[in-house]
C-alpha cells in the first residue's frame, strides 16, 4: 500500500481517535482523500511456537529518589507458546555485572502473563544510573529473540529547597 497526499483513494487505513476508528484522510472537508498505510507483518507463517517465554516488563525498580540497598527486582513474564511451562531460569544483570539467576518454579499458562520478584534484591543506593537487563532461559525456546528486557533506573538525589518565611 501507498499514501499519496491529496490524493483520491489509495487504499483503507484507519486511525483511532477520541470519538473511535475512523478514515484516516488528508485534506480537509469537502476536499478530503482517504490514505492507506504501508505495514510489515513479522512473525513466522503457521500457529504459535510450542515453547517460548518473553520478558515484557521489569516492573522494579523504578526511578526515584533515595533508593535503597535492597531494592526488589520484579520483572513480568508473558507465555507467549503454547504448552504451559514451569521450573525455568530468569535473570537480571545491573550495568553489566554480575548475573542473579533464579528458578521460576509456578506454572505459566499459554498466554498468560506472570510478575516474578526476584529473591535476590539490587543494592541502588549510591546516586547514579543503573541499566538492568532482565532475561528468561527456557530450555527449548523457539524464540530467544523476545527472552530479555531492559531497562534504566536512576537514584535521584533528592531536591531541598531553601527555607523561608513571611511575618
Amino acid at each position: 500500500s501507498i499514501s499519496i497526499w491529496h490524493t483520491g483513494l489509495t487504499r483503507n487505513a484507519h486511525q483511532n481517535t477520541s470519538t473511535g476508528w475512523a478514515a484516516a484522510v488528508s485534506g480537509t472537508a469537502p476536499n478530503t482523500y482517504g490514505q492507506g498505510m504501508p505495514f510489515i507483518v513479522d512473525g513466522t507463517s503457521g500457529g504459535m511456537p510450542n515453547n517460548d517465554l518473553s520478558v515484557t516488563a521489569i516492573l522494579a525498580p523504578s526511578t526515584g529518589a533515595n533508593l535503597g540497598s535492597a531494592e526488589p527486582v520484579t520483572i513480568r513474564i508473558q507465555n507467549v507458546g503454547n504448552n504451559a511451562q514451569s521450573n525455568f531460569p530468569v535473570y537480571y544483570t545491573i550495568n553489566g555485572g554480575a548475573q542473579v539467576t533464579e528458578t521460576v518454579t509456578a506454572t505459566v499458562n499459554s498466554l498468560a502473563t506472570y510478575d516474578y520478584t526476584f529473591a535476590a534484591t539490587a543494592n541502588l543506593s549510591a546516586y547514579g544510573v543503573y541499566n538492568f537487563h532482565a532475561c528468561v532461559n527456557l530450555t527449548g525456546d523457539e524464540n530467544p529473540a523476545n527472552n530479555c528486557f531492559d531497562k534504566v533506573v536512576e537514584n535521584l538525589m533528592p531536591s531541598y529547597c531553601d527555607a523561608s518565611t513571611t511575618t
